[in-house]
């Protein structure tokens, strides 16, 4: 097996409403895409921030077995987490450090970088991962996640 060229970095999330894994080749080729929505009680407003991040713990003890099949194929070289819903001063919600302090003990126990990011951020690379778009340093986004609309 070549490293080289099967380099990957794991992508964790643990939003309002999602536990999200996911993993991506250095070409940026999506290697691995999981989820897991959040259960809301029917007739309720949502979820407590402490109902959301004991569900996170579990959904990510459950999708880390999906993370094992990769070590065979591939070579994780760094984790990226959300750490935060936006990236902007006093932004914060329990729900991220889940997977925050879950990257990092990933990251940790690989030898591997660990790199940080924002809820927003990753909906923004998202969308542009196989876009066409001419100029990715200049362009509107509007992004809706957890009940907030904004225009960047």
């Amino acid at each position: 097996m070549n490293l080289k060229q099967n380099n990957i970095i794991i992508g964790i999330d643990t939003s309002c409403y999602t536990t999200s894994i996911a993993a991506i080749s250095l070409e940026k080729s999506i290697i691995l895409n999981e989820k897991i929505m959040l259960n809301v009680k029917e007739n309720s407003n949502g979820l407590r921030q402490s109902e959301g991040v004991f569900q996170h713990i579990n959904n990510l003890g459950e999708l880390s077995e999906k993370l094992n099949s990769l070590h065979d194929n591939y070579n994780i070289v760094g984790v990226c987490v959300s750490k935060k819903p936006r990236p902007i001063e006093n932004s914060y919600m329990p729900v991220f450090t889940v997977g925050y302090n879950f990257g990092k003990f990933m990251a940790n126990s690989l030898n591997c970088k660990f790199y940080e990011t924002t809820h927003q951020e990753n909906h923004i690379e998202a969308s542009l991962l196989n876009s066409k778009i001419a100029n990715r340093d200049r362009f509107l986004s509007v992004h809706m996640s957890g009940g907030t609309t904004e225009i960047l």
